[in-house]
């Protein structure tokens, strides 16, 4: 069954994106979905594309249901595979004793920038494992920070969190080395 879709322009620059899923099993009822794409009216029809392309491959997931928390899950099992054995296990080192209770109770469709950055924050004045006074290490925090950017780079994280990428913060990334 081909599927379609529906792209309705809200603002200049701005389409919302309409498609629907599979019906409920429990009401019968079908499933609509309902996202904006910021760009070009080609944009909007590249990404109802991708988008209607997944729910056909039965890749789609749906990113309102989805937490933080099963999110890594899931990156770290797919990553597990890809990476040396000592990578692997410093990111799940990574996910469980920082990334997981910093944001992992967050709806990964709520996940922003400011969460992201409030955790950097909160990392450099505490948050030690050992107990001890003082932030965590600037090379710990270069550490959760490269995992981050690992993880904006797998191709399905596009579809799930929209502007929410890992990027440099303004003053370069967390923990850099100062100029000396």
């Amino acid at each position: 069954m081909r599927r379609t879709g529906h792209i309705r322009q809200r603002s200049p620059g701005s389409f919302e994106l309409r498609y629907d899923l599979d019906t409920d099993p429990a009401t019968g009822k079908r499933k609509t979905v309902t996202t904006t794409v910021r760009g070009s009216r080609k944009d909007a029809e590249k990404e109802l594309r991708r988008l209607l392309r997944a729910v056909d491959t039965g890749e789609h997931i749906d990113p309102s249901r989805i937490t933080v928390r099963e999110w890594l899950s899931t990156w770290l099992d797919t990553t597990r595979q890809e990476v040396a054995p000592r990578t692997a296990e410093r990111y799940a080192e990574i996910v469980t004793n920082f990334l997981v209770p910093a944001t992992g109770n967050l709806q990964l469709t709520k996940l922003a920038p400011v969460h992201i950055q409030d955790a950097y924050n909160g990392w450099a004045v505490g948050g030690r494992r050992d107990g001890k006074e003082g932030g965590l290490a600037p090379r710990t925090r270069r550490h959760i920070h490269a995992s981050s950017q690992a993880r904006s780079r797998v191709p399905w994280t596009n579809s799930l969190l929209p502007g929410t990428h890992v990027t440099r913060s303004a003053n370069g990334s967390p923990g850099s080395r100062e100029a000396k």
